[in-house]
């Protein structure tokens, strides 16, 4: 009588534990919501909370839309400041240097920022970063100048290590 009871009570809760998901088009469904074909909705939600690296994906055979939680293949770039405060010795400045790098791994850079990939800048336009960086990384120094390519590299200090070996800025070693 017992493993009956017993046996019973683990049917009724598979059967109360499958009622809360829906299925449109599904006899038994797995998840929460499971459909079969195709739908047409004016809005999307996604489920609360939502963090800024949540995002839809959309399917360029199908045009099926997918949830994606996390970061997926988003890259970690370098990222050069390019409209920032002048760097000072006298003074402690709040906000970005001008010159500044650092890891960026979001989807879209922030304003006044690029990604350190060695772009040709024109002089004109960006006197003030050309005056710290001037032509260390390329360019001809009278209309052009260069940012740093760190693209598959990691930038390192100027000056020499602990296995005297002698590293100048601008340098770049394989």
């Amino acid at each position: 009588m017992m493993k009956i009871t017993l046996t019973v009570m683990i049917i009724l809760y598979g059967l109360i534990a499958n009622s809360q998901n829906v299925g449109i088009g599904v006899e038994l469904p797995i998840e929460k919501l499971e459909v079969a074909g195709r739908i047409k909705a004016a809005g999307l939600m996604l489920p609360l909370p939502v963090y800024t690296n949540d995002f839809l994906v959309a399917n360029s055979v199908d045009g099926s839309i997918g949830y994606k939680k996390g970061f997926g293949t988003i890259a970690i770039n370098y990222i050069i400041c390019i409209n920032g405060n002048f760097p000072s010795t006298v003074a402690y400045v709040a906000g970005p240097w001008l010159g500044e790098i650092k890891l960026w791994s979001g989807l879209n850079i922030p304003h006044g920022w690029v990604r350190s990939e060695g772009q040709l800048l024109p002089i004109n336009l960006n006197a003030s970063l050309f005056s710290i960086i001037g032509t260390t990384y390329g360019g001809n120094g009278t209309s052009n100048f260069r940012l740093p390519d760190l693209r598959g590299g990691v930038p390192v200090a100027a000056g020499t290590n602990n296995n005297a070996q002698a590293w100048v800025i601008g340098e770049k070693k394989d």
